[in-house]
């Protein structure tokens, strides 16, 4: 069980399952709602793999920092050519947090 999922992974999820961040959840596909609950676990998985993304004062229990935003495939990329089509990472605001997509492979 999930109590939420923060900013980062959120972005990270929508642009693995293909999902655009202005997607309403009840307009979802089933097949959608399903590539997006498989999604979840393999984003966490691999942060937890990575020990967490830091980008400021995260540390681990040992003292260092995570390397998780070192794979990240959107999340503060704006600008940048998406890893899938190499169309151009948008950044948008949307209820006050950044969010990061790519508008080709995201629709």
């Amino acid at each position: 069980m999930i109590a939420g999922i923060g900013n980062i992974y959120a972005n990270e999820i929508l642009f693995l399952s293909k999902i655009h961040p202005q997607r309403r959840g009840d307009t979802l596909k089933n097949s959608e709602m399903v590539r997006l609950f498989k999604t979840i676990p393999l984003i966490l998985t691999g942060a937890i793999k990575h020990f967490g993304t830091t980008y400021t004062a995260y540390r681990t229990v040992e003292g260092e920092p995570g390397d998780n935003q070192n794979f990240l495939k959107v999340y503060q990329k704006a600008g940048e050519r998406c890893s899938r089509c190499r169309n151009l990472i948008q950044k948008r605001v949307l209820n006050s947090r950044s969010t990061f997509y790519c508008p080709k492979c995201q629709k």
